[in-house]
């Protein structure tokens, strides 16, 4: 394992802020560093920001490092991966970073792209396997590096599209709200005019969500009147309620959270197998399978929760679909 002085490291300036690493800093001293931080053949920082400075909190001046061949897209690629791993970002910032990471990864790998996926299978069909590329799509690598559901990275990496917003949506205080930047993607795609109107609304205390801002707007209670047009004398149903991807991300943190416990038991073990203490290393077994069990359960838990949400998340987007439709023809 090659070691280099933290002080030779080249950090990029517009690297993200690194928050508190106190946990971190402490399992170190316990456990050691158990995945050197990443550079490449000119010593750029590629990955381990984090650790680099839970080192420097330790007062430790060398570092493990593992030294790798990229190119600058490839090392983009990297700092966002480890950038999404961490839970310091909004979920604007997630969306953003997303998008980024999206436009990198099929520049580096275009054949993942949709089209030129369906002509590989094409020519898998056809017996040409040379043309059939083995690298996973977009939202498949992402949502294995992320532990997100597909569905889930490809409804956050839409958020990305915000980006131009970004100043306006961090004034309003929706960044974190994942109902309102879901309902504001939707509002751009299809108005785009109309979401500086919402942001402004909500800035100004007149409106709390995007949803009743774009009620607003639009007038979606509007009155009947027979006598000029028959159909506005119908009055739409009320829109249902909006998919609540608030308690979607709450059962995947779950999930995810659980799956992090198991980890840290495994790592303990591992411990005390280094150490040699087999006193320690019983009692950690015995430990592990009273909450094995219970964690297992949890976690399977978690898991149905989360299809739930998304099962009845994707019930709602249908029929908002269809009730917005039904609304443009009776304003029509």
């Amino acid at each position: 394992m090659n070691e280099i002085a933290i002080s030779k490291i080249k950090i990029a300036s517009n690297r993200r802020k690194v928050g508190d690493v106190e946990e971190l800093a402490t399992s170190i001293k316990e456990l050691g560093l158990l995945n050197p931080v990443t550079i490449n053949t000119e010593n750029k920082l590629i990955a381990g920001h984090h650790r680099i400075k839970a080192f420097q909190a330790l007062g430790i001046k060398i570092i493990p490092v593992r030294v790798i061949n990229c190119t600058q897209l490839q090392a983009e690629l990297a700092e966002i991966d480890e950038n999404l791993i961490r839970n310091e970002l909004s979920h604007l910032d997630q969306g953003i970073q997303l998008s980024r990471r999206k436009a990198i990864y099929l520049e580096l790998y275009p054949e993942t792209a949709k089209g030129a996926a369906q002509a590989s299978g094409s020519n898998k069909a056809q017996g040409n396997e040379n043309d059939v590329s083995d690298i996973m799509s977009f939202t498949c690598n992402t949502a294995a590096k992320t532990r997100q559901t597909q569905r889930t990275v490809e409804r956050k990496t839409r958020i990305g599209s915000l980006e131009e917003n970004r100043a306006e949506i961090e004034a309003a205080g929706i960044e974190n709200s994942q109902q309102d930047l879901t309902a504001l993607v939707k509002l751009k795609e299809s108005s785009p005019d109309q979401v500086e109107v919402v942001l402004d609304a909500i800035k100004a205390g007149t409106s709390k969500t995007v949803k009743a801002a774009i009620k607003n707007i639009n007038g979606l209670e509007w009155k009947s009147d027979p006598g000029k047009n028959k159909r506005s004398a119908v009055k739409p149903k009320e829109e249902p309620k909006e998919p609540d991807y608030t308690a979607l991300d709450r059962a995947e943190d779950k999930v995810i959270e659980l799956n992090d416990t198991i980890e840290l038991l495994q790592i303990a073990i591992a411990k005390a197998t280094y150490t040699g203490d087999d006193a320690t290393l019983e009692d950690i077994v015995i430990n592990l399978r009273e909450e094995n069990k219970a964690l297992r359960i949890n976690y399977n838990a978690a898991i149905t929760s989360r299809n739930s949400y998304q099962k009845k998340n994707d019930e709602l987007e249908k029929q908002l679909a269809s009730q917005r439709k039904t609304i443009k023809k009776l304003k029509g």
